[in-house]
């Protein structure tokens, strides 16, 4: 095996904005679901199946212990729809039944009892809305009405009276649009309109009950989704000729958007919650149209000086992955993630034992290189969601320092066993 230091400038080593990780796949493939995070969880629900079938039932995600379980299913299948989250209450608000006749129906899950209620419909039936809430209120933003077409509706929904009240309406009417809400206002991102995808943000404030357009998405998408991370708004996803992986953050002090790392897979046909520090997809489709999936991706920020994000060397020669500056370090061991959103076994994934993958690339080892102090090969085990675990070495673990991770892969299928990771793959590293 190389040593490290041939490597060291041939691959800078920079800070990125943050990277996907797989989690836990879904119990049922769903796309064009409603969903919700509550106490630490995400209830998953309804949808379009594998089959194109609509879906009643729910799943609800546990991030502590890793695991997807059922809950009650919605009262009817339902697919399309807005959901929001109050007061450990999940409502649902509006979407397609059977095929794809709108409904006006809303529904109110009670998280403590398992036990759905029917609650004041809409003023329309609407599908293909978004849904959110704000202020202690629920949102329903545009959609198609049966018999208007694509709206630019505003309503809100008061749970203490059950009532719903018409708001100004969008400036752009759309439908399979993304709703989330950030510094007390609402921003509405993306969806189409005709089958055109809109490249439209606009923010509604319920203080001065006003519309404002803001700076335009830099990917014009519908089928698209929103949550919100650390101030900004991050809109992933979507679909029109191709799926959209692109992920970006809008930044409302600025007016302004940055690109993140993208989706891996892109997907459509989702709809993100804000789970701590991570932004949290479960579902979507991986081709236009219909093909739901039991997918499920998070994306996480990289804090300043603890992660860094890094690519393989194109080279058949092993791969720097990551560098870390030299503040002490907070942890015993790495978390390398491949980002592809695969798990071992699968075509694409970081292979994680002595079997090739499919993609036929076989992981050898790993090692680390700590400045002053030598370089140290360490033991690697993998866990079922594709991540190499690696422990650092004491000398790192309890005095803090710089150091560099050097990853050595085979590719038996492009290098004849001596290769690595493309230079398109990408690589995350976190501290422990």
């Amino acid at each position: 095996m190389r040593t490290l230091w041939p490597f060291l400038f041939a691959v800078p080593i920079v800070a990125q904005p943050g990277f996907w990780e797989p989690r836990p796949r879904l119990q049922t493939a769903r796309q064009e679901v409603g969903a919700a995070a509550w106490n630490g969880r995400v209830y998953v629900a309804g949808g379009l199946g594998a089959a194109g079938q609509s879906l009643a039932s729910v799943e609800r995600y546990d991030p502590a212990l890793q695991t997807w379980a059922p809950t009650r299913d919605l009262p009817t299948t339902l697919h399309h729809f807005g959901m929001a989250a109050l007061n450990g209450t999940l409502f649902v608000v509006g979407g397609y039944v059977a095929s794809f006749r709108g409904t006006a129906a809303c529904w109110a899950y009670d998280i403590a009892t398992d036990s759905w209620r029917s609650i004041r419909a809409l003023p329309q039936a609407r599908g293909a809305l978004a849904a959110t809430e704000l202020g202690g209120r629920i949102y329903a933003v545009g959609g198609v009405d049966p018999g208007r077409g694509v709206v630019g509706d505003l309503t809100v929904y008061d749970p203490v009276a059950d009532l719903w009240l018409p708001l100004p309406p969008m400036p752009t009417p759309r439908e399979h649009l993304a709703v989330a809400t950030l510094g007390g206002k609402l921003y509405a991102a993306g969806g189409r309109t005709g089958g055109v995808n809109l490249d439209a943000l606009e923010a509604f404030d319920p203080v001065t009950n006003t519309w404002t357009s803001l700076s335009r998405l830099p990917t014009a998408r519908g089928g698209n989704g929103a949550a919100t991370l650390a101030g900004e708004l991050i809109v992933v996803g979507g679909e029109g000729s191709r799926i959209f992986p692109e992920a970006e953050a809008y930044d409302p002090r600025t007016n302004t958007w940055r690109t993140l790392a993208p989706m891996t897979p892109g997907l459509h046909g989702i709809y993100p919650v804000s789970l701590g520090d991570e932004v949290f997809v479960g579902g979507g489709a991986t081709v236009p149209g219909y093909g739901a999936v039991d997918v499920a991706l998070a994306y996480r920020a990289l804090p300043d000086g603890v992660d860094r994000y890094g690519t393989a060397t194109a080279a058949c020669n092993g791969a720097l992955v990551a560098g870390v500056d030299a503040r002490p370090i907070a942890g015993t061991s790495l978390t390398v993630s491949n980002g592809r959103g695969a798990p071992p076994g699968t075509a694409g994934a970081l292979a994680l034992s002595a079997v090739p993958d499919a993609a036929g690339v076989l992981f050898l080892g790993a090692r680390i290189h700590v400045a002053l102090m030598g370089v140290f090969p360490v033991p690697t085990t993998a866990d079922a969601l594709g991540r190499a675990h690696v422990p650092l070495p004491l000398p790192l673990s309890s005095t803090g320092g710089v150091f560099f991770a050097q990853f050595v892969f085979v590719n038996t299928a492009t290098c004849q066993g001596t290769g690595v990771l493309s230079a398109s793959d990408a690589l995350a590293i976190r501290i422990r």
